[in-house]
């Protein structure tokens, strides 16, 4: 019960920021999916170059413009969520409270990474399947995307954990901030970087995803279970 109260706690302070990231992304998407729609509805299907750009469709539509919101909203979201779960109680100095209730530090933990989680399944995850379930509607795209494609969008939604996890070391290390502090954040950004940047396979980046999640979090749980508060 104690668990489930800490974890409405966080989920409501935490609501603000999931309705802001879910509108930048709906609207902003929104946008551009109505002017590639018109776009490509008056476009000459007949010429060379329209079919070159109908071939490309499913990836303008995601990889390039939404692709990159996805990132944006994504970490944005995760950098805020760690902010907000581990850096604001250190400065209002409410870490003391929290750990001292009749609830273990392994419970508090799981409690704001549910609610990261969460957030960015509400947020990025719903959003951009809908987005995928209109894109790929009979009539409405002459190339409909690629299955793919939809699992490249979870990726980039993944990147914004990396990104979460990343920025929650950095807050609970103890050393200072020009010395090691920042570790963990510098991971999780170059990560992300060489992900974005090498084009590798799926399979390949949920391996990385997975393996810097290990790291990350291993290191979070030591830190947080053996720090004085």
């Amino acid at each position: 019960m104690r668990f489930l109260a800490l974890l409405k706690k966080e989920l409501r302070e935490a609501l603000p920021w999931i309705i802001l990231a879910a509108f930048i992304l709906a609207f902003c998407g929104t946008l551009y999916i109505a002017s590639n729609m018109h776009r490509f509805r008056d476009f000459n299907i007949s010429s060379p170059r329209s079919t070159i750009r109908m071939d490309y469709f499913g990836k303008e539509l995601t990889l390039r413009d939404i692709g990159s919101l996805l990132v944006y909203t994504s970490c944005g979201l995760g950098l805020v969520l760690a902010v907000r779960q581990f850096l604001v109680p250190a400065f209002q100095k409410t870490w003391a409270f929290t750990i001292h209730r009749s609830i273990s530090r392994i419970a508090i933990l799981l409690a704001k990474f549910s609610v990261a989680i969460i957030a960015l399944a509400l947020s990025c995850g719903i959003i951009w399947t809908l987005f995928y379930w209109y894109a790929t509607k009979p009539g409405m795209n002459p190339v409909p995307p690629r299955q793919r494609i939809f699992g490249e969008g979870w990726i980039l939604i993944t990147l914004g954990l990396v990104v979460y996890f990343g920025a929650v070391l950095s807050a609970l290390s103890t050393a200072r901030w020009v010395s090691t502090k920042m570790f963990g954040l510098a991971f999780a950004t170059v990560g992300t970087f060489l992900l974005l940047t090498l084009r590798a396979s799926l399979t390949l980046c949920l391996v990385t995803i997975i393996i810097s999640l290990v790291i990350l979090v291993s290191q979070i749980i030591h830190t947080f279970l053996n720090r004085e508060f």
